[in-house]
This record gives C-alpha cells, structure tokens and sequence, in this order.
C-alpha cells in the first residue's frame, strides 16, 4: 500500500540506499555528504568523506567500473563497515545508485555484512519520460551515440534479445519487479522501501530519507546544489556540443578515468552549472515504438510492486506516465556559443585542476623572476625559436624522442630537444613583449642563436598569440591600442641574442634537422584558425577575464591546448561547437600527456 509518510526506521538500522540511477541519487547523496556532522548530531552516520560509497560498495560487490581500472580493493568496504559498527546506536545511511546491479551473491553480502536490521530503499521514478536521461548518462561516459540509435540497441531488434542474455542496458539498473524479488527474498518485503519520485512533488525523494531517517524536514535539501550536485539532464542542444566532443575522444586517446575527470566533470558539470536551459534548446523524446515497449514493461513493474507486499512511499500509478515527443531545438548562433563557452572554461578549469568552474580558488604564486644575466658562453649553444608568422612552422617541429628537459623555461618556452648541451627551444613571439618572460627566459639560456620565422602579416600572428594569453579584443582594436612594432621587438631581443636571423620555414626546418637534438619536421602544416575558432576564444577570454590565471596557465590550456586542437583538427561543420570540440580535444590531449596530431 503507498504511503505519502513513512515510519523512522529504529535506531541502529542500516539503511542500504541502491538506486536505481536518474532519481536525485546525486542530490540526496550531496546532501548528505555536506551535512555530515549534523546527520551526526542527530544520530545518523553517512560514512567515508566522499560523494557516495560507490567505490566501497563496489568491493563488496567485485565489480568494476569504467571510473577505475580494476576492482577496488576489498579494505575499502572494510573501513565503512569498520565506521558503521564503530556507532552502533546510530542509524546509517549507505548510498550508492548502482548497487542496483548486484546479483543475488552480492545483494547476500551485503546483508550479511551490515546485518539482521538492514533496510533496501529503492528509489523510482516514471521509466519512458527517463528515457532521454539514461541515455544522457552513457554520453558523459564518453559514448558517441545518437539517441535514436541508443534507443533501437535497447528496446528494439537484437539489441533487446542481447540486452536480456547478458544482463545488460538499461533493464539491468531499472527492471524494479526483479530487484525486489532479488531484495525481499534476502532481507525480506517488510525491510524493502520503495520510494517512487515524482516530477510534480520535487521533495518526495528528500522527504522520504529524512523521515526513515528520523532527520528534521529541510536537512537533506540542498538550497542551491553546486559543482557535482547540479546533475541535471542536458538539453537536446547541450547533448549535441557533448557528442560532437566524444567523437573526437577515443578511448586510445583520452583513458576514462581522464575523460571522467575532464569531461564529465569538468565540461559537462560546468554546463550544468552555469546554464538553466530554455524552451528553444528543444526537448528529448522517443518514439511510438519504444514508448509502447516501455509502457508494456512498466505496467508489468507496477503490478509486480501491487504483489510484492513491499512498503511504498509515493503513487505507483506514477511509473506508467507516457514518454515525451522529441522536440528539435531551433538554430542560434548566441545559445550554441554561450554553451560553447561553458564548456571550454570547464575544460580549462578541469585540466588546471581548480575544480567545476574555477570553484576552487586563486591559481599559482607567480614565480619570482632571476634578473638578467649573461654566462660564460659554453662550446654548444642554444637555439631559440621565435614563432611570429601565421602559418606557425615551429609546430611541425617535434622531438623523435622525449627531450632531456621537457619543463616549459620561463612557463612559455618548450624545450623540445637538448644533446650534447644543445637545447632546441621554441617560443611565441607575444610571450616575450612581457619583459619579466624575456628576462626570465634569457637568463636560463646559453647566449642563445635566435631564429625567427615572420610572414608577411606578423601583427595578426602576435594577436593570434596574445588570444592565448586572455586578449578578448577584435585584430582591429587591439592593433589600434597596442600599435605593435615587429622590427623595434627584434631589436628589443638582439643583445640578448649570439645571433639573430630572420628566416623563412625552409631554413627553419634545415636548421631542426642539422641540431644535435633529434628533431622531426612532420609534412602537416598548422591548419588556420576560423572565425567560429576566433569568436569561441575572445568569448572565453572576457567570461575569463577576472579569474586569477597566470599568462603561463592560459597559455597551457589555450595556447598549448585549445588553439592547437583547432589548427590540427579539420573543420566539420562551421560553428560553435565543433570550435569547442576541437579546442577540448587539444586541451584533452595536453591533459592525457599526448602530442596534437601532425605537430
């Protein structure tokens, strides 16, 4: 019989909190995770420091997520049971969305290890209108498949018959009638919960913890979620910047506990954050087909849960509300580049590692920089890159094999190659109009022969630079501003310098291939930057513009990072989102340790 009211469970019962995903687990589990010591002081323990007890859930059950490489060790299970027996008066609370998938085995486990007053609460909400979410869930891991698409593996054709033999898909975490039967039959109907959500009565899921919980009514709310808590569905228009992202992410490329880290929670979370979608990013639907599959299935659920003399909280006539119709979201330019733009600061913010949205505060002291100084000039000597041409000819200089001293000099300059005390390093011409990265930079060199490449728009190469070092000005206004000098920067340099020469891209290729470090010259040139590459950048640039970065963190994820996926990547539609995809992919690459293609 359904309950609006659920009776507290007694004190020293073990509440084993198993999902199913898609129903404010992550909001309840926030929560609870940032409320510790009040939980405590009213005699609740929600154990460990983390979000969930995922990982230590998932020891006991051996299973393995795509989130870490193998089965975690069984110690962390271990340490929570340690904590929940180490306050035997208190309830507990134990929440992770899928323990849904343990079999018969685990679920035993599980009540042999937490003992005879454990209590499952399943969480529930209507299946066809969930649909769009799951599939939602398995884009943020890092898949590239349409909705439609996803939709047919699951519900129609050899997907559905494949689905069923290996206990996979979605029935895997959302068959309820099969979950309960699994619970009931180990802990019993009467310690089995089910908790239905209902879209019209947001509190329902929070309402239900804190009265089983015995916990005062608010205090498993969070006013305003932030960071992972914000685990709301993206729109249609959202999800497409996402999948233009994981097509050009494979797995070889960025592993999934990188993609984790960066995009899921890095791009995604800070989309989620930072956006309220509106009505014209258009809504996520399905179609006649599986809408009547899923009703079929649902219907069944729901008489199951009728028979299954469990306790529900909630109105099973719920789960049979029908799915949306897919709504297409309309074509604009502004909504594609504010996305856009979300997702390139959490791409940034992420790989710098200053959390969701640069929520974790100030960046790095600025190093102090040495004065200027001349040494001894050594037998071998350095060679000094200056890129200030467009076609950016120093990027189709590489190693062949990793340089003695890959640390960026000066937080600018790369050293790609040192042999015999020979380094060959390369520099953006923008980086050394700052005179602390010129002093900085000279002084740690040996008296270095200067080449630098110039083509016949050298101005529009050093505003190019000055983009990744957070210039948010059109080419026009900051010339105008600026008013920059090549040749009176060349005679900034020169005393600097053993030599100076000015040299086209052949030259500068003969000189890589006769230095004593092992350099390649590779036959792919730097692709130019579009006007949706441009825009996506000054964009970011000004919403950047009063976080605390250092010239040398922009650089990193703009320069070394953003800018050098857009050269590398071809266009495949003009716009905003593949601008950001491929300036996430080259922000991915740096992050995951791998050169861009074709430098």
């Amino acid at each position: 019989m359904a309950e609006r009211k659920t009776a507290a469970l007694p004190p020293g019962a073990r509440l084993l909190h198993i999902g199913q995903p898609k129903t404010a687990t992550t909001t309840l589990q926030a929560a609870a995770a940032s409320r510790r010591e009040e939980l405590l002081a009213h005699g609740v323990i929600y154990p460990g420091t983390g979000l969930n007890h995922g990982i230590e859930t998932s020891a006991l059950m051996e299973r393995q997520s795509p989130a870490w490489s193998r089965v975690p060790d069984r110690s962390r299970w271990d340490a929570l049971r340690a904590e929940v027996e180490a306050a035997p008066a208190h309830r507990a609370f134990v929440s992770y969305e899928l323990i849904v998938q343990a079999d018969d085995a685990a679920a035993r486990r599980f009540a042999d290890e937490l003992g005879e007053n454990t209590y499952v609460v399943i969480t529930v909400r209507a299946f066809a209108p969930m649909l769009p979410s799951v599939w939602q869930q398995y884009v943020k891991s890092g898949r590239a498949i349409s909705l439609r698409g996803w939709l047919g593996r699951e519900f129609l054709g050899d997907g559905v018959r494949h689905a069923a033999r290996e206990g996979a898909g979605f029935w895997a975490e959302h068959d309820l009638a099969a979950q309960v039967r699994r619970w009931s039959g180990v802990v019993g109907p009467d310690r089995v919960i089910v908790v239905i959500a209902d879209k019209h009565d947001p509190a329902r899921v929070t309402d239900a913890f804190e009265d089983l919980l015995d916990l005062p009514r608010g205090l498993l709310r969070l006013p305003q979620p932030t960071g992972a808590a914000v685990n709301r569905s993206l729109s249609p228009l959202e999800t497409r910047l996402v999948l233009d992202i994981n097509r050009l992410l494979p797995s070889r490329v960025l592993p999934r506990s990188s993609y984790y880290a960066l995009i899921r929670d890095g791009v995604v979370a800070t989309i989620q954050q930072r956006r309220s979608p509106g009505p014209d990013e258009g809504e996520a639907g399905v179609g006649r087909r599986v809408a009547e599959h899923v009703a079929r299935a649902a219907a069944t659920f729901v008489a199951a849960l009728r028979d299954s003399g469990v306790r529900v909280v909630g109105d099973d006539a719920s789960l049979l509300e029908s799915a949306p119709w897919p709504r297409e979201p309309g074509s604009n330019g502004a909504l594609e580049l504010d996305i856009a733009v979300c997702a390139l600061r959490g791409a940034a913010s992420a790989a710098l590692g200053r959390g969701v949205d640069f929520e974790s505060g100030g960046g790095s002291e600025p190093r102090p920089v040495p004065p200027p100084a001349r040494i001894r000039l050594p037998r071998a000597r350095d060679t000094l890159h200056v890129e200030l041409s467009g076609r950016r000819p120093g990027d189709r200089i590489r190693p062949i094999a990793a340089p003695g001293d890959a640390d960026a000099i000066a937080g600018e300059a790369d050293v790609l190659g040192a042999r015999r005390g020979s380094r060959w390093i390369r520099i953006d011409a923008a980086a050394l109009l700052d005179s602390d990265v010129r002093s900085e930079l000279f002084a740690a060199l040996r008296v270095p022969r200067v080449l630098v490449t110039v083509d016949d728009r050298p101005e529009r190469a050093l505003w190019e630079q000055a983009l990744a070092r957070g210039e948010w000005r059109s080419f026009s206004e900051w010339a105008g501003a600026e008013r920059p000098d090549v040749a009176a920067f060349l005679e900034e340099i020169a005393p600097f310098a053993a030599s100076l020469d000015v040299v086209d891209d052949v030259a500068l290729e003969r000189a890589a291939a006769r230095h004593p470090a092992r350099l390649a010259v590779t036959t792919q040139p730097a692709g130019a930057l579009s006007e949706h590459d441009i825009e996506l950048i000054r964009a970011f640039n000004a919403s950047t513009a009063d976080i605390p970065l250092t010239a040398a963190e922009r650089v990193a994820v703009v320069g070394r990072g953003a800018l050098r996926g857009m050269r590398s990547e071809p266009v495949a539609a003009p716009g905003a989102f593949d601008s950001a995809a491929r300036a996430v992919f080259g922000i991915a690459l740096g992050f995951a340790g791998h050169d861009v293609p074709g430098e």
